[in-house]
């Protein structure tokens, strides 16, 4: 907890030394939010070749709600999306990535959330294994991560995973944007302002007792400078991102070295790796 409020502490004086409480016109900026969200859905899907019924379970919500997002009728709720981070292993930002908000997104290489499993489910070893293996056998630069920065053991997943569907990620965030807008000294019709909101939507949030869209996220970001997942630092939902970022630039990275005509075969190969790690698992 004192390294978490020692971090919104150098948030804090990150944003007095910016403009403060940045505004915009969400409505502009947001108005192919929801197709672009629901495209990066479905591709995330199909990668993995589930069926849309296997999503929405897979997301704890019915097939009907899922087809709204995945059709770009509505927009997921923050805590959807957050288990569906955990699930895929990239962070919320990718499904950004099409939209304005999503200009400092990396491209995601064809067919990328194959590597799902391998990302979110592999102990550290095999991970490390894996990637040495690649780098090995196509002679590329090493790209081996410190290994505790990409440790992400089952119980910390499952910890993460149990915190956002119970909501209790909300109760954090609105915590944490009421010690900053204190600590800034703003009022919460500044913020409510800046965020496109009205002040009492803002104190529901602030309150942590109700549940809001995605799209919250990169107003938060925008809003305020800060990076997207600032305001839930002192949770488990964010320790488990900060070992899944890791593993998920590291791929990005290699996919940045491999030659376009062996990405397919690199793919297959880590995909063969973990069918055989959990049919060892398995036979033990």
């Amino acid at each position: 907890m004192e390294k978490a409020t020692e971090t919104l502490h150098q948030l804090a004086a990150f944003l007095r030394a910016h403009e403060g409480i940045r505004t915009a016109q969400y409505s502009a900026l947001e108005a192919d939010l929801p197709g672009h969200v629901g495209n990066m859905l479905r591709r995330s899907r199909s990668d993995r070749g589930w069926s849309q019924r296997c999503a929405a379970q897979q997301l704890h919500i019915s097939r009907a709600q899922y087809l709204r997002y995945e059709s770009g009728v509505a927009m997921p709720r923050l805590h959807t999306i957050s288990l569906w981070s955990l699930i895929f292993g990239a962070p919320p930002s990718v499904l950004l990535s099409p939209s304005r908000y999503g200009q400092n997104e990396r491209a995601i290489p064809p067919h990328f959330f194959r590597l799902s499993q391998w990302l979110c489910e592999s102990p550290t070893l095999v991970f490390c294994d894996t990637l040495q293996q690649i780098q090995r056998l196509l002679d590329l630069p090493e790209l081996l991560p410190d290994p505790a920065s990409c440790c992400l053991d089952d119980h910390l997943l499952e910890e993460a995973r149990a915190e956002v569907m119970s909501h209790n990620l909300y109760l954090t965030v609105g915590a944490n944007l009421r010690l900053v807008r204190q600590m800034l000294n703003y009022s919460q019709e500044e913020m409510a302002n800046g965020l496109g909101i009205s002040t009492s939507h803002y104190l529901s949030i602030e309150r942590g007792d109700v549940t809001y869209s995605f799209a919250m996220l990169p107003r938060f970001s925008y809003a305020m400078q800060l990076p997207p997942l600032a305001l839930a630092i002192n949770t488990r939902y964010y320790a488990a991102r900060q070992a899944l970022s890791t593993r998920y630039n590291t791929a990005l990275d290699l996919f940045e070295c491999v030659a376009d005509d062996l990405k397919e075969s690199v793919l297959d190969h880590i995909v063969g790796t973990m069918t055989l790690y959990r049919l060892s698992q398995r036979q033990r």
